[in-house]
Order: structure tokens, then C-alpha cells, then sequence
């Protein structure tokens, strides 16, 4: 019995390590993404030390008149930068995720928490391999991500491309801010943020709410290819908060173009979804039966466009009764 009893413990002592998933080490790639299966977190970003994976550092424009105060929290999960007062232009904190790249067949998710305190602040998520102090154009024009603020009312918000305002499939525009989720607008507050990336399209949700999303250019990403956790400041006297970064591998659950031909398909499930994207696209297509169409009784009811939607409604079970073509974006 006791003999049974030893093999036993023994089975339980050598068992017991594979019944636990190793932690990813901060700042330390746990699996490339072809190892890594679907939604694993793949990388957690630490702050005030550098490793052979992650070593954060200042560059852009404003480095020229000043570098950013940089402070962290003693476990180095949360990091604060601030600019002197009259600093003037952008200026870039963060680097390279080890071997990380961002193409066509790439698909991450990069969730942390961020605050505003003053002035205008943000996320780019592709880099080069810009040298501390670096002020040159091609150390950040090639960069994607978004500015702006959550504790401000109004316009304050864009998607960006090396710190200038781009153009969104929703609401970003090229030539002003625009509003964000009323979700999002949390004061002084931490929003949370997820930047959901599948090859060259990346979405901004804020507080789990579709801010926008875009398809960026492959030309300008393969300038700047590598998977990259860079936060930015502009101007003078901005202070900005992050904290509890982390990586996952692939998009829920696949992140789809809003401007693609998913017409009359289910693009995500209510589950899947997130407050403010699209779940399905209609078009309607030209009524092909004479004799239908010729029907007093039917031109009475379908004869407006906004009348077929109805229709269709009442008399799903005709697909052949599809109506003029229509698409609704």
C-alpha cells in the first residue's frame, strides 16, 4: 500500500508542472505568433528597464528642444510622461517588440489602459528602429495609431499617421478631431483602450465602444514594419498616464474592413460585437419578376424604395422579391 501510495505522489510531483501554463516574462516575447494559438497573450509591456525584447526610448521632433519626463510605478506596470512647458512638436516614448512584424498574414490585439491629465496624447503600434534623441522625419512619418483625449467634451479625437489627423471608415477625418463613444469620456479617469490589428486594417475601441476603423498603406508599414508599443505627446505641457499593456495574438474574431463587400452576411454575432460596429450590410437587390411588379396590388405596397425594406420584412421567405439595388454603409 505504501508503495502504491509513493508511485502516486510521484506520478502528482512530476504531473504537476505541465498542469500550469508558464507566465509570459515582461517585456519578453512568450511565443512568435506562429507558435502562439489564437488569443494568447503573447507579450506584457513593463516600464523603467529595457530588455533584449522591449527597450523603450524618446524620439521625434520636440526631442529637439526637450526630452519627456518619464516616471513609472515601482512594479513598472504603469508609465507617466510629461513635456516642459513651451515645448513645441511630438515627441515619441516606446520601441520595438522583439522580432514582432506587422503584413498581410499578421493579426494582434495590443490592450492597455491610458489617462489624460493635460494636453492632447496617444498610441502608434508599427516603428522603424528610430535611435534615442532621434529627430529625423523618417524616425516617426511612417508610424499608425491614433491622438486626442478622453476627458474633454467635443472634437478631440483622430486616428494618425506619424501625429497628423487621417481619414477613418466612421468618423475620423483628415482635417479636424471628431467626437468620441460617449462610453469613452471618462474625466480624469483610465480608459480603457484595444487596438485591434489583421494586416493593414486597424480598429480603436474605447471603453469596449468602435471608435473607428481604417486600412492603412502596405508601402508605408513595410518602411516600418515592426510590431511597436509607442506612446506620444504633443506640445508643451501635456502629461499622459498607461498602464497594464499587453499583446495577444489575432483580432476578435477576425477584424473585417467595414468598406468590404460583406453585403447581406452576418459580419460579427451579437456576441462577438462591440458597442457601435456594424453586425450586418443589406442590399437589395432589382425586383425580377414582371408580373410581380406589375401587380396593382403589390406596386400599393413595395412600390417606394423605403417601402421594399418592409416588404422584405413581412415576405422574407420571397428571395426572389429583392427590390432595386441599395446598399447602406
Amino acid at each position: 500500500m505504501k508503495k502504491i501510495l509513493s508511485f502516486i505522489l510521484l506520478i502528482a510531483i512530476i504531473a504537476a508542472p505541465a498542469l500550469y501554463a508558464p507566465s509570459v516574462s515582461a517585456n519578453t516575447v512568450g511565443k512568435t505568433p506562429d507558435r502562439a494559438p489564437t488569443g494568447e497573450r503573447i507579450c506584457e509591456i513593463k516600464f523603467g528597464g529595457s530588455s533584449a525584447d522591449y527597450a523603450p526610448h524618446a524620439f521625434g521632433p520636440a526631442c529637439g528642444t526637450g526630452m519627456p519626463g518619464i516616471s513609472v510605478s515601482s512594479d513598472g506596470s504603469e508609465l507617466t510622461l510629461t513635456t516642459a512647458e513651451g515645448q513645441t512638436g511630438g515627441v515619441f516614448y516606446g520601441g520595438k517588440v522583439g522580432s514582432l512584424t506587422l503584413g498581410e498574414d499578421r493579426a494582434y490585439t495590443v490592450e492597455f489602459e491610458m489617462k489624460f491629465t493635460r494636453g492632447d496624447a496617444g498610441f502608434f503600434f508599427n516603428i522603424a528602429a528610430p535611435a534615442e534623441g532621434d529627430t529625423s522625419a523618417a524616425s516617426y512619418t511612417d508610424l499608425y495609431g491614433f491622438y486626442g483625449q478622453t476627458k474633454t467634451s467635443g472634437s478631440c479625437f483622430t486616428l494618425s499617421e506619424a501625429g497628423n489627423m487621417i481619414p477613418g471608415e466612421m468618423v475620423s477625418s483628415a482635417s479636424s478631431m471628431t467626437a468620441i463613444p460617449t462610453a469613452a469620456r471618462v474625466g480624469d479617469a483610465y480608459c480603457r483602450v484595444r487596438v485591434e490589428i489583421n494586416g493593414y486594417i486597424y480598429a480603436v475601441y474605447l471603453n469596449d465602444a468602435l471608435y473607428d476603423v481604417t486600412t492603412v498603406n502596405p508601402t508605408v508599414v513595410g518602411k516600418a514594419k515592426n510590431l511597436g508599443v509607442t506612446f506620444y505627446l504633443r506640445d508643451g505641457a501635456s502629461e499622459f498616464s498607461v498602464k497594464n499593456v499587453n499583446i495577444y495574438k489575432n483580432s476578435h474574431p477576425k477584424l473585417k474592413s467595414l468598406r468590404d463587400d460583406s453585403s447581406n452576411s452576418l459580419i460579427y454575432t451579437y456576441g462577438e460585437s462591440y458597442l457601435g460596429e456594424r453586425l450586418y450590410d443589406f442590399i437589395l437587390r432589382r425586383i425580377h419578376s414582371e408580373k410581380y411588379q406589375k401587380s396593382p396590388r403589390n406596386k400599393n405596397r413595395c412600390g417606394a424604395r423605403r417601402k421594399i425594406g418592409n416588404c422584405i420584412k413581412r415576405q422574407r421567405g420571397r428571395r426572389d422579391i429583392l427590390g432595386q439595388q441599395y446598399s447602406r454603409s
